[in-house]
Parts: C-alpha cells; structure tokens; sequence
C-alpha cells in the first residue's frame, strides 16, 4: 500500500489522507501479536512512510518495533534484523541522535563481518555509515581510517577504475577538506584525477570535476599557481571538447579571471586579467 511512496512524490502535496492511514494501520498492529514476522514487516512499512513524511518520532516508534520483533523471531546476524538495525540508525541520525545511531551501526557492521564477511556491499556500507557519524561527531581519527578502509577495500575487490571507487575517492577527499586538512585533499584529488582520465577521458564531467576540486584544494593549501594551472588547462580541455562558446566553458573562464584576479592582488601589482582576454 505504502510501497512506492517516496519523498519526491509526496514533497508540497497535502500528506494528511495519508497520515491518518498510517495511524490507523499502526493502531491495527495488535492484530499480528501472534505472527512477529508479519508485524515487523508491517511496521517496517509504516516505519519508513512515516520517514518519508518526516514523521521521525512515529518512524523512530515503529522501526524500533520492527527490529525488537525481529531480534526476537530471527536473532541479531539475520539479514532481515540487519536491515532494521539501518532502518533505525537511520532514523536515529535524522534526530539528532547521532550517538545512538553510530552505536547501532557498529553494532550492525560487527554482524555483517561475521556473517557476510568484510568485502560485502552490506558490510561496506556500514562501514561508510560509521565514518560518516563518527565525522559528524568530530572524531576525526576514526573517520578518516574508516573511510580510507573502504576505499583500499573496493580498490582490492573492484580495482581503481571502477565507478564505487572512484566515488569513495572523491568522498574519502571531501572529509580531508571538511577536516582542514587541503594538501591531504589535493593529493587525492590528484590520484583520483589520474585514474578518471585513464578510465573515462580528460573531457568526461567527472574528470572536470576532479580537475575542479583539485584546483579548489591547492588555492586553499595556500598553492595558487598550481590552482591557477589547473583551471587554465582544464579551460582549455572545455574549449577544444565543447566549443569557447559552451556555458560550462564560460563559467570556467570566469573561475580562471577571479583567480588571476585574487592571485594579482595578493601579489601585488599585477594588474587582475578579463575574462574576455581568456577567449581564443
């Protein structure tokens, strides 16, 4: 019934028919006292329609029943169970409760190694999940090598050119620089662009935007002349690939004119180039 509800689909539609369904289906819950399995996945359903109308106490009540039920009916190492213990973390998170939620993804993560091993999608995504609270939670130590073993994980099991690496990459890059740590970034920007233009080529919009980040690290690294660099060629990959003409071309010339126009000024006396000069 509630199946193909998301929040895409219910976003500035009126949600009150459908609230008033869930309360009912919640309050008919009793009904399945006998059958622990069926009520889990009821409550499952209820739990994450009420997520996507950001109902997160009712979700946090019905998804703490669905996994209550299951560790009793199948125990803590089912994939069933495993799944509720996401489903609750998640909802954990969205409160606030970022605590609590890191605790049950570990909780989670230590289950799915036992029973899936450590090179499991399912294990690798708690293994995400726990780097992401422990960086929200400033424990920056822990989200690094966390993020890090993912990433040596995927590159074991898939290699470095495949489209999940890359990804982890580029997120492993984006907690050096939420960390403050920009040179750490760049250098894995730099990898990370090596690999995009072997596998998918200079001009493909992932590598532009690995060139794009690259560049953004290295100016905040205190590197403006390797940023600058950057965006001139990556300019010049836009121009021969797409025409001077193309929007995106365009508004890397405005990137590479404010930044000549900030590294003129910090030098001193060097006159901030037009972007109009930049056209060929």
């Amino acid at each position: 019934m509630f199946a193909g509800v998301t929040r895409e689909k219910v976003a500035g539609q009126d949600t009150t028919l459908l609230k008033n369904m869930l309360d009912d289906a919640t309050d008919r819950l009793d009904t399945l006292s006998e059958h622990p399995e069926g009520g889990a996945r009821l409550q499952e359903m209820i739990g994450l329609t009420y997520l996507t109308l950001s109902q997160q106490a009712d979700a946090q009540t019905q998804l703490q029943g669905e996994l209550d039920k299951r560790l009793l009916a199948l125990g803590g190492e089912h994939p069933d169970s495993l799944r509720s213990m996401q489903h609750l973390a998640t909802v954990l998170k969205e409160q606030g409760q970022l605590e609590e939620a890191l605790k049950l993804h570990r909780q989670s993560l230590a289950a799915k190694q036992r029973v899936f091993g450590t090179r499991h999608p399912q294990t690798l995504l708690s293994m995400k999940c726990v780097a992401d609270e422990c960086a929200a939670l400033g424990k920056r130590a822990e989200a690094e090598s966390t993020q890090f073993s993912v990433l040596k994980t995927l590159q074991t099991v898939f290699g470095p050119g495949h489209p999940e690496t890359l990804a982890q990459m580029d997120h492993a890059a984006q907690v050096y620089e939420q960390h403050g740590k920009p040179a750490a970034a760049a250098n894995l920007h730099q990898q990370t662009l090596e690999v995009k233009q072997r596998v998918l080529g200079a001009s493909n919009p992932q590598t532009l935007g690995t060139r794009q980040r690259l560049a953004e690290a290295q100016a905040t690294a205190g590197k403006p002349n390797e940023a600058e660099a950057i965006h001139a060629e990556t300019l010049e990959i836009m121009k021969a690939a797409f025409g001077p003409g193309d929007p995106d071309a365009l508004a890397q010339m405005q990137s590479l004119a404010r930044m000549k126009a900030r590294h003129g000024y910090l030098e001193g006396g060097v006159k901030p180039i037009s972007a109009n000069l930049i056209v060929s």
